[in-house]
């Protein structure tokens, strides 16, 4: 693990500052674990109880192995009892716990639906179900609503089947004094999301664990996979953006070896929107180290 001493507190944010680093800041990271297999017969995909284990199991032992003790992680799950209002409470009650020294928010999102959506049921113990816009997930944690992330990076990596990427929230401001003079930011800066693209049937979503053997049945999803591998193997000073773009590459590298090739109009990119104000680093010197087998 990267010993990571003398954290660094933020306070408040650096309203001039031209770059943000997560290296020696104090991450908050929030899981949001779907465990329902399917959410009806209709859908494409069923996933199964050691795939959903096995992802969150491979994210906590990233984000831990990458940055130490600087990591606050925090789960919620969602079962077939979750309907909309208990999932929108139980985000307001999680940005409610973020203190003032965390530096970054990151949210890792595993769950069905689109990006412009959740799939969830409309009551308690029925088959019907609703949808919740993702940026109602985005909404408590934004600067209006989370004073402790304002003008700080809050990044989303949502492992989730998509098509389109979620459109610029509206024009809303709030502000915050300093030194005698008032900064009016939008709400939503400093926003950073990263969708898995559409999914594309479970030969391609779903992939063995590192260090399995063909055949074997410890599967996790590619997505994750590789947003672990991409941590994990951080060298030297790394912008997310880079970081996303090469997640692409290797995609599209796979997508060439595959056999059977997918349908033409299956987009297996994933697809990034940003508001960030800020480039955005993970570390800012060389971090050497055999990534953990």
């Amino acid at each position: 693990m990267r010993n990571m001493s003398n954290i660094q507190t933020v306070d408040s944010a650096d309203y001039h500052a031209e770059k943000y680093t997560l290296q020696n800041c104090r991450l908050w990271v929030l899981l949001v674990k779907d465990e329902r297999q399917e959410i009806s017969p209709m859908m494409r995909e069923k996933k199964s109880k050691e795939r959903i284990e096995n992802d969150i199991k491979e994210l906590e032992e990233t984000f831990h192995w990458t940055f130490g003790e600087s990591v606050d992680l925090e789960k919620i799950t969602i079962d077939r009892m979750t309907t909309k209002s208990v999932l929108e409470e139980r985000l307001k009650e999680s940005a409610k716990l973020i203190p003032n020294e965390v530096g970054v928010f990151l949210c890792v999102f595993l769950g069905f639906g689109r990006s412009q959506y959740i799939l969830l049921p409309k009551k308690e113990n029925k088959e019907e179900m609703e949808k919740m816009d993702f940026s109602d997930v985005i909404k408590p944690f934004n600067g209006e609503n989370c004073t402790a992330l304002v003008m700080k990076p809050k990044l989303f990596f949502v492992q989730a089947e998509t098509i389109d990427p979620v459109k610029p929230c509206s024009a809303l401001f709030s502000g915050n004094a300093k030194e005698a003079e008032l900064f009016r930011i939008p709400i939503h800066a400093d926003i950073f999301v990263n969708f898995s693209s559409e999914l594309a049937g479970k030969d391609w979503n779903q992939v063995l664990i590192p260090g399995e053997k063909e055949g074997s049945e410890n599967v996790m999803s590619r997505y994750v996979k590789l947003l672990c591998s991409e941590v994990k193997e951080l060298t030297s000073r790394v912008e997310i953006q880079q970081m996303v773009t090469r997640i692409n590459y290797k995609i599209q590298k796979e997508i060439s070896e595959l056999k059977k090739k997918p349908s033409s109009t299956e987009d297996l990119l994933p697809l990034t929107t940003s508001q960030l104000t800020k480039s955005l680093f993970l570390f800012e010197a060389s971090m050497k180290n055999t990534v953990p087998q």
